[in-house]
């Protein structure tokens, strides 16, 4: 049986993965550690800042060094021994300025670091949809029918279902993805030190939406030479929009 407050929504009304948002893009490389790393750290965001020249280092250690920006589209490129990551925030929809970001800042990556393969490669991407309420983003998730709870009382309580989420994960031992759908309450508080009040002001905010997280990855070695990053990205969330859907019952 299903719970009642999901049959409760008409399927015309009921969530749809287009009605989600995509909010945050990560793309992330690993490697066998390239000591090479701390010889020539220097010279890779001599490159990618002539690009990107808004990037600004906000962590500098010997083994990882991490640039951002700040805007109304934030974005961190991170290098260490073992990885790289790019992660953007409010992308753009289709991610075709992210992909080409990855793509060079991979390339750079991997040549000055004479990366020899790649251990995994991974894009990982959220979609939100907010609601006035707890109530209201836990009903539209449970109108998805992913989930089916007995009508009736549980363990002992008889109130609303909140925060309900699935999660599924597959591999192959080559490809794997992991899927997870949860209603959410999302809090931020801020107090101001101590004698910076005229500079700041106390603030609190408490956002209820509806959040999808998929990763899809490669799971076996990849030759740099013939892997090109960019179509790999274009592809994959292709098959994230497309399976998406699919998994939405649309």
């Amino acid at each position: 049986m299903i719970d009642k407050r999901a049959e409760e929504v008409p399927m015309s009304e009921a969530l749809r993965f287009d009605d989600l948002s995509l909010s945050k893009a990560a793309f992330e490389v690993r490697f066998d550690n390239a000591f090479l790393l701390w010889d020539r750290s220097g010279s890779i965001w001599t490159e990618i800042t002539l690009k990107q020249p808004e990037l600004r280092v906000t962590r500098a250690e010997p083994n990882k060094i991490v640039f951002a920006s700040r805007g109304e589209r934030e974005l961190q490129l991170s290098v260490e021994l073992g990885r790289l990551s790019v992660i953007a925030i409010n992308p753009d929809k289709k991610l075709s300025a992210f992909a080409e970001l990855v793509a060079r800042f991979t390339e750079i990556t991997t040549q000055a670091l004479q990366v020899q393969a790649y251990t995994r490669v991974g894009l990982r991407v959220s979609f939100l949809k907010e609601y006035v309420d707890r109530e209201a983003a836990a009903e539209a998730l449970l109108g998805t029918r992913m989930i089916q709870v007995p009508a009736g009382q549980h363990f002992g309580l008889s109130t609303p279902i909140l925060e309900p989420e699935v999660s599924i994960r597959k591999e192959d031992g080559k490809n794997g993805f992991s899927l997870r759908l949860k209603a959410e309450a999302v809090k931020f508080e801020f107090e101001p030190n101590f004698g910076l009040s005229e500079f700041a002001k106390p603030q609190s905010l408490e956002k209820h939406r509806v959040h999808l997280d998929v990763d899809c990855y490669l799971q076996a070695p990849v030759d740099p030479a013939k892997f090109y990053v960019s179509d790999w990205v274009d592809q994959t969330l292709h098959v994230i929009k497309r399976d998406g859907r699919k998994v939405f019952g649309e």
